[in-house]
């Protein structure tokens, strides 16, 4: 097998790089797709809030989450970077309504919370960040990478067993391969796989960043002298509702 064919191969199951440099930096964005966290002092004490928000058919769904309670949101929008929507809690067995308004900043979510209680409004300051989970990433990624003129759509199966990841990627071109050093740090998802071939070994590291049920980043790849990089995008099949 010539070397060039085995490297463009292997960018078909590739997903993410080594740590970008500030110039190959990964597209901010304003999508409010994935998890964010937040601790908010409401009188008794610092408690834990979660939000997850789903885009489907470009329709934006999203829960609230304080310990094992789960409330569905209501008229979520987003409208450039402004993100808004409400939510019907109960405390002490009466209804509490709240409406939000926030920014969305790549990784940062910073805005209002508008609380009725007992007909008296109280408002809160919202500081979430995104904090991406295992489970956030786990389900079949297909990947659409572009390298050398040619396109190239694998798929990297990730899993969970006793809280660590399992993941195998799927191609066409050279089969299906285990990945043993997958890891989520930062809300950054990295990889590395090592093939050996009738050209010598081939090196490919990986990083992305995964937002709800979209992925993007880069794919690195060295084989000798030989070196290179590419742009890749992902969407996620069947995301865990966990």
């Amino acid at each position: 097998m010539r070397r060039s064919t085995l490297i463009l191969s292997a960018v078909a199951f590739c997903l993410i790089a080594a740590p970008l440099s500030a110039e190959e930096s990964v597209t901010k964005t304003t999508d409010p797709a994935g998890t964010w966290h937040w601790v908010q002092d409401y009188g008794q004490g610092p408690v834990e809030n979660w939000l997850m928000f789903k885009m489907d058919d470009e329709k934006l769904a999203g829960n609230y989450r304080r310990g094992d309670l789960k409330f569905e949101l209501e008229n979520c929008k987003i409208d450039g970077d402004k993100l808004t929507f409400k939510l019907d809690l109960e405390h002490n067995n009466k209804p509490v309504s709240v409406t939000c308004n926030a920014k969305v900043d790549d990784d940062k979510l910073v805005g209002k919370s508008s609380v009725v209680f007992k007909g008296e409004t109280t408002e809160y300051d919202i500081d979430a960040k995104r904090a991406t989970r295992p489970v956030d990433v786990v389900g079949n990624w297909k990947l659409h990478i572009e390298a050398q003129n040619r396109e190239y759509f694998p798929e990297v199966q990730v899993t969970l067993d006793d809280d660590k990841f399992k993941a195998k990627y799927v191609t066409t071109e050279i089969g299906t391969h285990e990945i043993k050093d997958l890891t989520l740090k930062d809300n950054q998802l990295k990889f590395s796989l090592s093939l050996e071939g009738d050209a010598g070994t081939l090196d490919l590291k990986y990083e992305g960043i995964p937002r709800g049920s979209k992925i993007n980043g880069k794919v690195h790849y060295e084989a000798g002298s030989t070196s290179g990089s590419a742009d890749f995008t992902g969407k996620r099949e069947k995301p865990s509702e966990k």
